[in-house]
């Protein structure tokens, strides 16, 4: 795990988000890094400060809704970045606890025959993880505040990318920890349902325990997660309502002011392609194991052996009766349908903005 992760360790620790050195013994403190992170958050902290104080309103009819835009997005990715650091300081005891239930599952695989399939996907994940902090740093952060930069051409370009994007990178850097893990369990469940359709009787036991360890991990995952994950939703969803509804307003009733249009566009684009991301990824990891209930059901055993069969019947209602599910502080799921929900809404929002605007224009009909 230590080696599959090791691309992440590396971010964290340039960006001052990792509190924790790995030793042979698991995750402890150091004060080196502790020191890093509350120096990182001081800068980011005075940064913030002195950006409110000294800001300036842009030369456009929409610039109210431009600083909206712009004072979101401080607050809720500053939100989500204290979450986490409360997080990482005082409920580091699930990440442990993960990192032990995995090593325990993938102990239970090797012995059934898995071990140079686990080797293999360890170096895909490892892969998959520099790809993703190279996307999420450089293409969907670093280069986003660059191309606002000579856009606007302005010349505070650090406390900008301080104030705006520090914290964006330090919440998103941050759960791509958790992107990372769903994708390693959903491979432990394709691995498992492979097993489980060779129809061989002698390993399904375990197979079965497996799978249910497996669940158990995902929810203590997704317990650890649940306040990130509804910021980040909520954050997604107001920002991308907002970045529309002022990129068409301005559109509409503004001249020569594309490039404004483009930034609220390419903003907006941002958190369409990272809620995607968070939604597809949740939502695989819950198909792959809720498949298990049926392939268990399906399986044939004999019905002479009461203890076994007993067994299964017993884990397959159990699976058909605990659907896996990852959840917001279980306020709502994190799958296809609350993608779907989550356009629909953003549509219905900017048309009833455009509404109630009062600055733009109405058109009345005399008969």
């Amino acid at each position: 795990m230590n080696e599959i992760l090791k691309p992440l360790h590396v971010a964290t620790d340039i960006l001052g988000i990792n509190v924790y050195k790995v030793t042979p013994k698991g995750l402890i403190y150091s004060k080196l890094k502790i020191l890093r992170v509350v120096l990182y958050q001081t800068v980011w902290f005075i940064s913030t400060c002195s950006f409110i104080k000294n800001y300036q309103f842009l030369n456009v009819a929409r610039a109210s809704a431009i600083t909206l835009v712009v004072f979101t997005r401080v607050f809720l990715w500053g939100l989500n970045m204290m979450a986490i650091l409360y997080l990482m300081l005082f409920r580091n005891g699930k990440m442990i606890l993960i990192r032990q239930k995995l090593s325990e599952i993938d102990n239970k695989l090797e012995a059934l025959g898995l071990k140079e399939r686990l080797s293999n996907l360890a170096q895909r994940h490892k892969k998959t993880l520099t790809v993703l902090i190279l996307i999420e740093i450089f293409a969907l952060n670093l280069s986003s505040e660059i191309v606002t930069h000579i856009l606007l051409e302005r010349n505070d370009f650090f406390a900008s990318f301080v104030v705006l994007q520090y914290s964006r990178l330090f919440s998103t850097t941050f759960l791509t920890y958790f992107l990372i893990q769903t994708l390693i369990v959903q491979k432990r469940f394709e691995l498992i349902n492979e097993l489980f359709q060779k129809g061989n009787k002698t390993i399904l036991w375990h197979l079965v325990s497996c799978h249910l360890k497996l669940q158990r991990l995902v929810k203590i995952l997704n317990s650890m997660f649940d306040l990130q994950i509804l910021i980040t939703v909520t954050f997604y969803f107001a920002q991308t309502v907002l970045d529309l509804y002022t990129g068409i307003t301005v559109a509409l009733f503004e001249t020569n002011k594309g490039i404004f249009v483009f930034i609220a566009l390419k903003n907006a684009l941002q958190n369409i392609i990272e809620l995607f991301y968070l939604t597809r990824r949740c939502s695989e990891l819950c198909i792959q194991a809720n498949l298990a209930k049926k392939l268990v059901l399906d399986f044939e055993i004999d019905i002479q052996d009461e203890e076994k069969r007993n067994f299964i019947v017993a884990s397959g209602l159990k699976l058909s009766n605990n659907k896996l599910e990852i959840t917001a502080l279980r306020m709502f799921s994190i799958n296809y349908s609350l993608l779907h929900s989550l356009c629909s809404a953003v549509f219905t929002y900017i048309c009833v903005m455009l509404q109630f605007d009062n600055k733009i224009p109405k058109v009345s009909i005399k008969s």
